[in-house]
């Protein structure tokens, strides 16, 4: 999930200090911290490439022109993973943030961010505060 904040200069409302998991949101943090290595061939993918693709069937983003124009922008991507997307809205002008709580899938992008280059930030929310915007667009 994408979420493209309102301007800079919007107040901001607190932060979202460090939380408890809930049990199915571990077990949650777990499997895909258990897996996280399945899915560092398709991050390097993934992070590689200028072209973004959607979905299992790599939909070119220029047959579905989802994204709107970012750059200058704040983006969270909320359950980035290994945040390739992140990558592709910073090289877009945005400036993401990708949330994930993976803390396997998260190194994973770090290595990627390392290789690559890449003005990301990444948070695992269950670690860190995060501060949010006084508000949101709505869909």
């Amino acid at each position: 999930m994408l979420v493209v904040a309102p301007p800079r200069d919007a107040p901001a409302v607190g932060s979202l200090s460090a939380m408890e998991l809930s049990e199915h949101a571990r077990a949650n943090r777990d499997a895909w911290n258990g897996r996280a290595h399945e899915d560092v061939p398709l991050a390097e993918r993934q992070w590689g490439t200028d072209q973004v693709s959607w979905g299992i069937w790599n939909v070119p983003e220029t047959q579905v022109n989802v994204l709107p124009d970012v750059a200058g922008r704040d983006v969270v991507e909320l359950g980035c993973g290994t945040a390739y997307v992140s990558a592709w809205l910073a090289r877009r002008g945005a400036r993401p943030v990708g949330i994930d709580v993976s803390e396997n899938q998260l190194a994973t992008a770090r290595a990627m961010q390392a290789r690559h280059g890449s003005s990301s930030s990444f948070i695992t929310p269950a670690r860190r505060p995060c501060r949010c915007p006084a508000t949101a667009p709505t869909s």
